[in-house]
Parts: C-alpha cells; structure tokens; sequence
C-alpha cells in the first residue's frame, strides 16, 4: 500500500487525477488530511530525548544487511534514533494510514525503538497495535517509552519474528492492518507474507 502510494505520488498530479473511488477516499479523508500537532508533537519529543540519549546498549540485528554473527553489538541509543527510526514525513503516512483505516488488530514488524509504533496508535488509539522486535535491549528502550508515555494498546512481543510471529498470529487469529519493517530478505518478506494472508 505504501509503495503504491508514493508511486502515485511521483506520477500524478494531486487527489483529483485519481480514478479509484477508495484511492481518493484515502487522499482526501486520510492521507492529506490535517494532523493532530499536538498528539504528534508529543512523539516527536520522544524522538528528540531518544536523539540525545547517550546510553549503550547490546544490539542483535537479525535483519537484511546484518553481519550478526552470535554476538550482541554495542550502540548508542542516540545512533538507533538517528540512524533507524522511521522520518517524522513516513510516521505521519503511517499514523494518517491508521486513524483512516481504523483497524481493531495492527501488526508492526519492526519496533526499534517504538517511534513508528507510536505514530500508528496514536491514529487509531482504539485498536491494538502487536509490534514485534529481535533485539531485547531495543525492544526495552520502546518499552519504556510506551509506559512512560501510556501508549497502553501497544504490545510489544520479542524474539525472532520466525518465532513469535506464527504464535502470535495462532493467538489474535485475525489482523486488518500490517506494517512490515524488520528483516528486509526477499525471503523473509514473501514467508511473513505467506503466514500474515492467512
């Protein structure tokens, strides 16, 4: 849905050269829509305070271009915030996503340090947002910043997706929205893929 958005994007005018009625659903009533400033200013601050953050921790990236070989790496938590979180432009596609769409029951792969993950449930803070991550001492940092912060509908599940994902998906049985950020393989893609149509 994201790729095929920007692609619009790149070739089209604006909203009124659009031929699907959803699609222009979507870019009026959602996507160009007016944000809530102060609902993401309160995640961008997340953001700022993650960006100076100077504590390191023990990274394992399981993900596409990992050089994981055992063992844990050390990183600072301002490096992950600048290096991995999801651009303030992207999280804002994603939370106009989420508050358009409304979903019960999202699924994020991919949490890092939970910038992305805020974003979604702050569009639609009525439904549950599962987002899963490999590395424990990442998945502590958005924990934390969940709490703190009482994004309460967001759930955080950690471990290697080849594990968690099949058994969180026999748990919650039904998904309607599906972020798919972690672990870029072809491979792993098209086999989360398989397991989320489903």
């Amino acid at each position: 849905m994201v790729v095929k958005y920007l692609r619009h994007q790149l070739v089209a005018g604006n909203e009124h050269s659009v031929h699907s009625p959803f699609v222009f659903k979507l870019l009026t009533e959602g996507i160009y829509k007016k944000d809530h400033p102060l609902e993401l200013a309160t995640i961008e601050n997340i953001r700022k305070k993650l960006l100076s953050d100077e504590r390191e921790i023990n990274v394992i990236d399981l993900g596409a271009g990992s050089t994981f070989d055992g063992k844990s790496k050390k990183r600072l938590v301002k490096a992950i915030a600048a290096n991995f979180a999801k651009s303030k432009r992207y999280c804002k596609l994603l939370y106009h996503l989420t508050e358009f769409l409304k979903p019960s029951v999202m699924i994020e792969l991919g949490t890092s340090l939970g910038i992305s993950a805020m974003y979604q449930s702050t569009g639609n803070p009525n439904g549950t947002l599962y987002t899963l991550e490999g590395c424990p001492s990442t998945a502590q940092v958005a924990i934390e910043n969940f709490k703190q912060n009482n994004f309460t509908t967001i759930k955080c599940v950690t471990g290697n997706f080849n594990d968690t994902l099949p058994i969180l998906l026999n748990e919650i049985k039904k998904v309607d929205y599906i972020f798919i950020d972690g672990n870029h393989t072809y491979e792993a893609t098209i086999r989360y893929f398989k397991l989320l149509k489903n």
